[in-house]
């Protein structure tokens, strides 16, 4: 009886262990000299750029640096909206 109740016992713990959910401390991969684990870096920089042209002959010109790829994007439709050629890059 005592073999049993071990064994009934193991197997509960095994598959209580075997069904638990496991967590991955995963993130995004980000190859530089900033540490963005740490915060090191300071997270108030722009990192978005933006750049437009009107002929695919003219030479890029800066318009704006935002903080997040949303709002780098939507000025971007915007001005494509108005004729222009844009380019977003992130630094």
């Amino acid at each position: 009886m005592k073999k049993t109740i071990t064994t009934l016992l193991s197997l509960a713990t095994l598959g209580t262990l075997l069904s638990a959910p496991l967590i991955a401390n995963a993130g995004e991969l980000r190859i530089g000299d900033r540490d963005y684990s740490i915060s090191f870096y300071d997270h108030s920089d722009k990192a978005y750029e933006v750049f437009y042209r009107r002929h695919h002959h003219d030479d890029w010109e800066y318009y704006g640096s935002y903080d997040s790829r949303y709002r780098a994007e939507k000025i971007a439709f915007n001005l494509r909206r108005q004729g222009y050629r844009t380019y977003i890059e992130r630094h």
